[in-house]
């Protein structure tokens, strides 16, 4: 590991269950609105564990639509 440019914040991402969605870079706000307007808001198993942070992961590549960009929602049982 390096040293993290001062433009940048190292954030540790806390161990949980997560559901990943895989998306282009251009359907990150579609995908966003499947999740929650859908697929959360149906689902009979899980809801999401707001004890921790959704994220965002992007991959090089990602901005050059040659990598897919993976949305991360913590969850939790029902």
């Amino acid at each position: 590991a390096g040293r993290i440019p001062e433009d940048l914040v190292l954030r540790e991402v806390p161990a949980a269950q997560y559901a990943v969605f895989e998306c282009q870079i251009d359907a990150i706000g579609p995908t966003w609105q499947t999740i929650y307007g859908s697929w959360l808001a149906n689902s009979e198993q899980y809801a999401e564990d707001e004890s921790k942070a959704c994220f965002e992961y992007f991959p090089p590549g990602a901005d050059e639509g040659k990598a897919l960009v993976s949305i991360n929602v913590p969850l939790e049982a029902k």
